[in-house]
């Protein structure tokens, strides 16, 4: 009974599952097409929309089209045209014709030019769209051959076709999302953004084209996208940016000969130093005959001049503090010049520089790695020139100045030797001429400018309009110089009277200050040279480089404070002051904290919306370089002085520092000539990442240092024999003053 029931019961039960599916389908179903009517008319709404908001801008006249399509439809068959050179026309018309029967020839020069289908990267800040130079270069027929060109192109929008973008700039990197991609072409607030607007294009056309013929062509090809496209473009070809295997020449007949004294210099170096190992036993009695074929032999012994490198003696290990100093100052140079060289590489994601310069903004502030050497350079100048101006006063003067210039010359003429001959034909690239040609010229030019160590004072009339000069780095030499004889006379008054030469100290001082100051004040200069990508891409066209920068009187706090830093360790020692360790710290500590604090003011100058303000900048640009060499010149004075114990001591003084930084002259001098050689042969596109990064940086480090000690070996030691022993003939053998001059000049670098 109880399972009739059941059983009675479940038809019903199948029933209801029956319909429950059957209804939920039926609503899926209905909703579903609901739900695809209300999408397909939202489509059909938007789709409408936009039709109507185009239709509305064309009939308002703002008619604005994608960059990227303007440039397929311009450049996809482009072929430069001249209305002088006729043989560049035939040519142009024989590559199309060729083109179109894909003769190979011609597919390669297509092929290697840009594609204008797209510009991957733009938007994220890639500026170099490059081919495929090589491939370009190799086409070379009885009839044509290729020419590899780059074009800067520049756009924006017009004010009648998008005026929203001449409104408010960017208050960030990027804009946002839903917005107008036109926006990402924005001008930002922020200092460290590159131009998104501003491309590298690369062409490759029939030979006979000149860079004036391709130019005028691109000109005219574009002349109508204004009016067409509602976009405002300006092309512009510097020279020697094109590029033609018909163009190489033979290596001149200066470059030869310089290629074979370097290597004739170091055959002879390798054979000397053979000798010098031969000779082992007999090498004191050979010294004492005094030959001359052997003084030359052993002046190139690297056996002998690597001793003296590594200087087997400081006989006072805590000044091996300012080897260590100098190795890391050059370090820290190779990676900022690095920094520089990478905006104008063929880089693949700029923004992570931008980042990067987003994260350590406060390290890009003030540029103060070079004050080091200067603060080292003081501080070498009253150690090891007070006892020869104590004995032989103002008479010796003329010839520890004359003694210093000598010491840098022979490296300083290789280099400039080597910029003039060897540098342009060092490699190739799409960008090698362009780059390397104008340096090389203006070392033609200059080079007597920069020996007689004035090129700091050489200052072009359009600071934005300018060749490059000769060494752009090489201001630091001719400060050094010009800084030397104010050293040695500060010197020398500590040498007539202790107070009264901390009186003339402490006025020069104040006159490092003073001057600074006014010029600013007067000018209304920076207080500092803001690290702008978008000017490096164009060089060193900033007028606070020429005018703030590399000036003499403007960068001689730091030296002048580093030789009353030295007066005030010498009158520590005479006395026997002592020093609790924590008050050693202590006091470095506190330079730390109003060195490095009064630093971080200087942001405030990247700030784009502030207003100048002249007395701040003024004031900042006065005092921000002596400040900071506060923290240096104690960290010299406690660690000669007293030392901070232990493994400290160590890190500061270990031997290693000593045959490194005496290198440091050489790293400085030539380390541009390897960073620009990796930088301007690029073909490709550059992946920068922290990893990457690390890998140039090290790179960078192994190879100058070992290239600068095979300079050392070739020029600079040699060299300073030779200089020792001609000082010595020109002022008299025996005279004592010569030995004392000899022994303050020869650690100054």
């Amino acid at each position: 009974m109880l399972g009739s029931n059941l059983w009675s019961k479940r038809p019903k039960l199948w029933f209801v599952a029956v319909l429950t599916i059957f209804l939920v389908v039926l609503f899926t179903h209905v909703a579903g097409k609901k739900t695809s009517s209300s999408l397909a008319s939202s489509s059909v709404h938007n789709h409408a929309a936009t039709r109507n908001s185009e239709q509305n801008a064309n009939q308002s006249g703002r008619k604005l089209s994608w960059i990227s399509h303007v440039l397929s439809e311009k450049l996809s068959n482009f072929r430069p045209r001249s209305r002088t050179n006729h043989l560049c026309n035939q040519q142009s018309d024989l590559y199309e014709e060729s083109l179109r029967n894909f003769t190979l020839w011609a597919v390669q020069m297509k092929e290697a030019s840009t594609s204008a289908e797209s510009l991957p990267g733009m938007l994220v800040g890639q500026r170099f769209h490059i081919g495929h130079y090589d491939e370009c270069i190799a086409i070379r027929t009885s009839a044509v051959a290729g020419r590899f060109c780059l074009a800067n192109i520049k756009f924006w929008p017009t004010q009648e076709a998008y005026p929203e973008f001449y409104t408010n700039p960017l208050e960030s990197l990027e804009a946002s999302p839903d917005s107008n991609a036109w926006d990402n072409f924005k001008v930002s607030k922020k200092w460290f953004r590159l131009d998104r607007n501003d491309l590298i294009w690369s062409l490759c056309v029939p030979a006979s084209c000149s860079r004036q013929d391709v130019e005028e062509s691109l000109n005219v090809t574009f002349a109508d996208v204004e009016t067409k496209h509602g976009i405002i473009v300006k092309i512009q070809m510097h020279d020697n940016v094109c590029t033609s295997s018909i163009d190489e020449a033979p290596l001149p007949t200066e470059t030869k000969a310089l290629l074979y004294v370097l290597i004739f210099l170091s055959i002879f170096c390798f054979m000397a130093t053979l000798y010098h190992l031969a000779s082992w036993n007999i090498i004191h009695i050979l010294d004492d005959k005094g030959f001359l074929l052997h003084k030359i032999l052993m002046g190139f012994s690297m056996t002998k001049n690597f001793d003296s490198l590594t200087g087997a003696a400081n006989k006072d290990k805590n000044m091996n503090i300012l080897d260590s100093l100098k190795f890391y100052s050059a370090v820290q140079v190779m990676v900022k010049h690095r920094m520089v060289t990478l905006l104008v590489v063929l880089l693949y994601n700029p923004s992570f520089h931008e980042s990067m310069m987003k994260t350590d903004e406060l390290i890009f502030v003030p540029t103060l790695i070079v004050d080091t050497f200067f603060v080292v350079s003081g501080f070498l100048t009253f150690v090891i020139c007070y006892e020869p101006l104590k004995k032989y006063g103002l008479k010796i003067f003329p010839l520890m100045v004359f003694d210093r210039w000598l010491r840098l010359m022979p490296a300083y003429v290789t280099f400039i030797a080597m910029t003039i001959f060897i540098f342009p034909y060092m490699s190739s690239g799409p960008a090698w001429k362009f780059i390397t040609e104008p340096i090389a010229d203006s070392c033609r030019r200059e080079w007597w400018i920069n020996l007689l160590g004035v090129n700091n004072q050489v200052t072009p009339v359009e600071p934005f309009d300018f060749v490059p000069p000769c060494g752009p780095h090489t201001w630091y030499l001719a400060c050094d110089l010009q800084l030397f004889p104010v050293g040695l006379l500060i010197v020398y008054m500590f040498t007539r009277n202790h107070s009264s030469g901390l009186k003339f100290g402490l006025a020069a001082l104040a006159m490092t200050v003073a001057i600074p100051f006014y010029v600013i004040y007067k000018n209304r200069y920076d207080a500092v040279g803001i690290a702008d990508p978008r000017r490096y891409v164009e060089g060193f066209n900033i007028t606070h480089f020429f005018w703030v920068y590399v000036k003499a009187y403007m960068r001689a706090g730091p030296y002048v404070l580093s030789i009353l830093s030295a007066f005030l360790l010498m009158k520590i020692r005479e006395n026997r002051w002592t020093l609790s360790v924590a008050w050693r710290w202590v006091i470095l500590l506190a330079a730390i904290v109003i060195g490095q604090g009064s630093q971080y003011y200087g942001a405030v100058f990247y700030d784009k919306t502030r207003q100048y303000d002249v007395i701040e900048n003024a004031l900042f640009g006065a005092l921000h370089r002596t400040l900071w060499s506060l923290i240096i010149c104690s960290l010299i004075v406690i660690q000669q002085a007293w030392g901070f114990g232990g493994k400290i001591d160590e890190l500061l003084t270990h031997q290693i520092y000593v045959p490194l930084g005496r290198l440091t002259y050489l790293v400085y001098l030539f380390h541009p000539v390897w960073q620009v050689t990796t930088m301007a042969s690029g073909r490709t596109i550059l992946f920068l990442s922290v990893w990457q990064l690390i890998w140039l940086l090290a790179g960078d480090t192994m190879v100058v240092f070992m290239g600068s000690l095979w300079l050392y070996f070739i020029i600079e030691a040699p060299a300073n024999k030779f200089r020792a022993a001609m000082m010595s003939k020109l002022t008299g053998k025996g005279q004592p003053a010569v030995k004392e001059e000899q022994q303050a000049t020869k650690k100054l670098d």
